[in-house]
């Protein structure tokens, strides 16, 4: 019997005063439709909610967009969530 893990949310936090994290956050939403569109088996309600602080951009990926983007969770450095997140006040994405 194989495991499947259960998806779960994840964060990327990107730090507004470092050049490298700010241009990174501009290209987070385009590799996550990159990832979405080369998975096999496309999943309904891929989405990431997104926040701009004066200090911070943050991303929350819903479970459905962290399991079709493994790699780009990787390459961000991206922190799994044991509980769902507030997302009160983010933006809503579906990818």
């Amino acid at each position: 019997m194989a495991f499947n893990p259960i998806p779960a949310w994840n964060v990327i936090v990107f730090e507004n005063n470092n050049e490298a994290h700010m241009i990174a956050s501009k290209h987070l939403p385009e590799y996550l439709f990159t990832a979405y569109m080369n998975n096999p088996f496309p999943l309904s309600n891929a989405r990431y909610y997104h926040k701009q602080t004066d200090t911070q951009s943050i991303y929350y990926l819903s479970p459905e967009a962290s399991v079709i983007s493994a790699d780009v969770l990787n390459m961000y450095g991206a922190m799994l969530l044991l509980d769902e997140p507030d997302i009160a006040g983010f933006d809503e994405h579906f990818i």
